[in-house]
């Protein structure tokens, strides 16, 4: 919080021990009641003695680390009193008070997750005060060359958004992206979502038995490796009857144990071609690519 003060004081030359001089000092209140900034939250000689003439305004600053101070703190009608004190035996102390909106509360992502299957990700981030955010595959937030508003703010024009989009991935084997929230007065707060790796060694072989009319595909794929980042939920075993086409895959079953690495898929008919794709899920919500 940048303050800006002037004072004048016209008895300046007399009846003070620092002819010339205030002191000032600086309190804040929230609603109850007013508390002292101390110098751990101001910069360097904000609180020592400041010039003042008898006839002309002087001008002077301060600078408050509220957010060190009182983080996390909201309010729409928080005051702040400058007080300045010339040192004189008697009516020594006058003061000024302003109010004005005190925000150190850090926005607020509540959900950010990767569909890396469909090509997407989605977000929802909120504030007391107005938003931007910034998208990247880079952890500096720097713009990725794969996504056009990479690395650029985009303003939300409200206190909250909930936002899906396309997105290129990159080459990264755990699909990540980051999320920069910043409101108005420059609390920021930055959520990484991982997607799980693309499932690998998928192979399908036919174990059916014609004789018995039994009809049964046996499929499997590489165990995932789970990370901290990214950790293991369920794979998903999607088929399809037709075409190698997403909207003619279906869901065939949810395998839930990490080393389960392989289903048998006994729903089938005689002389049918089916094909067969295997995502994986993390605890977060994140979505993996097909295999």
């Amino acid at each position: 919080v940048a303050i800006q003060y002037s004072v004048l004081d016209p008895d300046t030359t007399s009846g003070t021990v620092t002819p010339n001089f205030v002191t000032p000092s600086f309190q804040y209140n929230i609603g109850g009641g007013y508390q002292n900034i101390t110098s751990g939250y101001l910069a360097a000689g904000d609180l020592s003695n400041k010039g003042v003439s008898p006839s002309t305004y002087s001008i002077h600053g301060a600078t408050w680390n509220a957010k060190s101070q009182i983080p996390g703190t909201y309010s729409a009608a928080a005051q702040l009193r400058v007080t300045v004190n010339d040192n004189e035996a008697a009516n020594n102390t006058t003061s000024t008070v302003v109010s004005f909106v005190l925000d150190t509360k850090n926005p607020n992502p509540t959900a950010f997750n990767i569909n890396a299957a469909s090509g997407t990700i989605s977000f929802t981030t909120s504030d007391d005060s107005n938003l931007r955010y910034e998208l990247s595959n880079n952890s500096t937030g720097s713009s990725d060359g794969s996504n056009a508003i990479s690395g650029q703010w985009q303003t939300v024009g409200g206190t909250s958004t909930s936002t899906s989009m396309s997105w290129n991935f990159g080459s990264s084997t755990y699909p990540t992206v980051y999320l920069v929230s910043q409101d108005i007065y420059g609390n920021t707060v930055t959520s990484t979502a991982v997607a799980p790796s693309q499932p690998t060694g998928m192979a399908v072989r036919d174990i059916s038995n014609p004789t018995a009319g039994q009809y049964q595909n046996f499929i499997s794929w590489s165990v995932y490796t789970s990370v901290p980042s990214s950790t293991f939920a369920n794979y998903k075993l999607y088929r399809s009857l037709n075409t190698d086409t997403p909207s003619n895959y279906s869901l065939l079953a949810n395998v839930n144990d990490i080393n389960t690495n392989y289903y048998r898929d006994a729903s089938l008919s005689s002389s049918t071609l089916y094909y067969y794709k295997v995502l994986v899920t993390d605890t977060d919500g994140d979505i993996s690519n097909y295999s």
